[in-house]
């Protein structure tokens, strides 16, 4: 959101808005200066990036070569339709839509590990599925603080 505010561009439909007061609910807007870079196909791209590594690296959908792909594919397609209709709906230029992609598919592909993630354990079986997780996690109730171990079979 910060860049698009520094950036202020102007959304493709604004060139149709006269400089007299606006007529057009679109150019009534606020955010008709806030084009770039797509937050919608950003988020598509960062949601993909975080699927396609725990299918491929976590194998979190299964160890198949199916159930390793499926996740990046559909991925893939709901961020390039999502993209495409925020162009079609004249929300954004192409170059906001690319760059977006781009920024989300580093976020999510690159994600750091959650700060608990280091006080994890897991096991995998012969096939390299997740048989069982166990996780140190914070506890805190009335009067106690402490931690607690977690397993999930």
């Amino acid at each position: 959101e910060a860049i698009k505010v520094v950036s202020g561009r102007e959304r493709p439909f604004g060139d149709r808005c006269p400089h007299q007061p606006p007529r057009d609910a679109d150019c009534r807007k606020d955010d008709r200066n806030l084009s770039f870079v797509s937050g919608h196909a950003t988020l598509a791209a960062a949601g993909t990036g975080v699927a396609c590594r725990f299918a491929l690296e976590r194998r979190a959908f299964g160890a198949s070569p199916w159930a390793r792909i499926a996740p990046c594919a559909l991925g893939i397609a709901s961020a390039l339709t999502a993209g495409t209709l925020r162009m079609a709906s004249d929300r954004h230029w192409t170059t906001d839509v690319l760059v977006g992609f781009g920024v989300g598919a580093l976020v999510g592909a690159f994600d750091t590990p959650g700060p608990l993630e280091w006080l994890s354990v897991e096991k995998r079986d012969a096939e390299g599925r997740l048989s069982s997780r166990g996780m140190l996690l914070p506890l805190a109730r009335e009067g106690r603080l402490g931690a607690q171990w977690t397993m999930v079979y």
